[in-house]
């Protein structure tokens, strides 16, 4: 498996986030295998996704933190250039809150403290991943936009 980092973000109530996606060029079970520097609350949030590009996949990303968001809040806008681009999105930092996907997203994942949504964008263009909290507290959120298999 082939992976890499696309984006990372630290916000002001000292919640992390990475996002990395990789590549699975094998058929047949894959390891994933995460290392990190403390042991304090970490997670890993996987989707397997098939239909995608598997030279040059990423197309768009974009993280934001917020201290304190009690109104919807978003990924940051990247633009997509391809129509049908699978979009990702992922909120951290949500402390058991109820969430509501953004427009035209599914819920996918929820846990303790984090959220994924994800939907097929139609149109190439701007993009953002959005999520509306059920109370006010601390936020990452990301969004990754890869490119359909062609």
């Amino acid at each position: 498996m082939r992976y890499a980092v696309a984006n990372a973000q630290n916000d002001p109530g000292d919640t992390d986030l990475g996002m990395a996606y990789g590549i699975v060029t094998s058929s047949g079970p894959c390891t994933l295998t995460a290392t990190f520097a403390s042991s304090l609350g970490h997670q890993m949030i996987v989707h397997d996704v098939s239909g995608l590009a598997t030279t040059d996949p990423l197309d768009a990303s974009s993280t934001m933190a917020y201290g304190d968001a009690s109104d919807p809040f978003t990924s940051g806008t990247s633009t997509t250039s391809m129509d049908g681009d699978y979009i990702f999105g992922y909120e951290g930092g949500g402390s058991n809150l109820p969430m509501t996907a953004g427009s035209g997203f599914t819920l996918e994942a929820t846990d303790i403290g984090s959220n994924a949504e994800d939907m097929i964008q139609p149109t190439a263009g701007p993009v953002s991943a959005s999520f509306t909290p059920g109370s006010s507290f601390p936020f990452t959120a990301g969004m990754m936009g890869f490119k359909p298999e062609e």
